[in-house]
């Protein structure tokens, strides 16, 4: 389950960007949304300045709608400048004042604006307001050269950046195996494995893409699907960390059985048994659904054999006119209904467990973790005309956890493969309107149901 971090300094909330961003932001205004009396961290957003300022940017207002739709009832923000002299920097205090100026602006009643920080490569500070400027002493308005600005600095809660990589929340990051971008260029990227392990995992893919598509057998079909599922079971659900929250799963798996494994996942049964083998319905989950989708294919394979027949012999039942068959055939397809609602059951139970907010279970690391790792495998040695279903299976993976940033390059990467892929069209769609994972909204409901009483 995903652990919770009591916050309890400046340092140690501006450390969770990063890691929620999948980035370290650069010249940016990063939004962080407060939820409730206890100020939860939630959603948390990033605009470049320099899109921030533009004569038609609308970027504030969007951030903020975002925020309230998260149940922020208070925000900070923090502005990144990519400055090694953040103190004597006209560039770097003129836009914190003109951003933290439009956030005041755009604020209403309902949310608070908390506090303002900047950041820079060497140092950070609390952003002292105007209105706030000399009520304390070490509350000063920043003076460079000959300008002063309206804001300033509070040399009380100040600080060098590297302090955030020793605090208690990167700690705890980086032992659940979260790791951080030095930029957003490098979000996402995944190295390339080898030339040998490439050739030997597009062999692999080749040999079962082939095959599946040249078998007319259902039952060959069925053998090939159980087998891919039997290994991806053992690599998602097979947990070797004990519960020991230091220790973090690895998966082991060759390159030929990645190319396996990329051939499956453009079949869309096991597509779908990998989102339900991630969420708690596990490999049960799982295998029932193959097995499901195994049986309606063969039922349909046998209707679609007895139609021939029929048009064959003349006859409008298999082996002619016979007492009962009229039966036997409602039945038949009474028993296939049933069958096709368990299927489409256990595939929108797993999605109403990520989605939902009535449903929703937070993810567990581990079992995600080990996904990730497998889907990242597959990213840097499938052949890459079969990436767009992995790459949609880590977008939704990643928003599902909440980093959003990164679910969201997942989705890019993905559209260049396959523009109408439907899974990163959703995950998409949950992106651009701010959407947080059902977990997540279920939070939310509850401190809306606290701040009510």
């Amino acid at each position: 389950m995903t652990s919770v971090l009591r916050i309890n300094r400046a340092s140690e909330l501006l450390s969770c960007v990063p890691f929620q961003l999948g980035f370290v932001p650069q010249d940016s205004l990063v939004i962080i949304s407060l939820r409730g009396p206890r100020r939860r961290v939630g959603l948390i957003t990033r605009v470049d300045i320099e899109a921030l300022f533009l004569p038609d940017s609308h970027a504030i207002d969007l951030m903020l709608a975002h925020a309230k739709s998260d149940g922020a009832s208070a925000i900070v923000a923090v502005l990144y400048s990519n400055t090694p002299d953040l103190f004597t920097s006209l560039e770097a205090a003129d836009n914190a004042q003109r951003a933290f100026r439009l956030v005041d602006a755009a604020l209403d009643e309902s949310v608070q604006f908390l506090e303002a920080w900047i950041v820079g490569d060497n140092e950070y500070s609390h952003w002292i307001m105007p209105d706030e400027v000399g009520h304390q002493p070490q509350c000063v308005a920043l003076q460079i050269g000959d300008l002063e600005f309206g804001g300033g600095i509070c040399s009380e809660h100040c600080g060098n950046p590297i302090e955030f990589e020793s605090s208690s929340v990167s700690a705890a990051m980086v032992l659940e195996g979260h790791s951080v971008a030095g930029n957003r260029e490098q979000l996402g990227l995944i190295p390339r494995a080898t030339t040998e392990e490439r050739k030997s995992a597009y062999e692999a893919y080749r040999q079962n893409t082939q095959a599946r598509r040249a078998t007319n057998s259902v039952d060959k079909r069925a053998s090939w699907r159980t087998k891919v599922i039997e290994l991806l079971i053992s690599q998602i659900t097979s947990c070797n960390c004990l519960g020991n929250p230091g220790h973090r799963c690895e998966v082991a798996v060759s390159a030929r059985e990645l190319g396996r494994i990329a051939a499956g996942l453009e079949d869309t049964l096991i597509r779908d048994a990998f989102i339900v083998l991630v969420t708690s319905l596990g490999a049960t989950g799982g295998r029932r659904l193959i097995e499901i989708g195994n049986e309606l294919e063969r039922a349909r394979q046998d209707r679609a054999s007895a139609r021939k027949l029929a048009r064959i012999s003349g006859h409008p039942s298999v082996g002619g006119p016979w007492l009962g068959a009229e039966r036997v055939q409602k039945d038949e397809a009474e028993r296939l209904e049933s069958l096709d609602a368990e299927l489409s059951s256990i595939a929108a139970d797993a999605v109403d467990r990520i989605v939902d907010p009535r449903a929703a279970e937070a993810p567990d690391e581990c079992v995600v973790g080990r996904a990730l790792q497998l889907l990242s495998a597959l990213l840097a040695t499938a052949p890459s005309a079969s990436l767009a279903g992995p790459r949609a299976l880590m977008a939704l993976s990643e928003w599902w956890r909440g980093n959003g940033a990164l679910a969201h390059r997942h989705v890019e990467e993905g559209l260049k493969i396959s523009p109408e892929y439907g899974l990163l069209r959703l995950v998409e769609s949950a992106l651009d309107r701010g959407l947080p994972p059902g977990w997540r909204r279920q939070d939310q409901i509850f401190t809306r149901l606290v701040d009510t009483h």
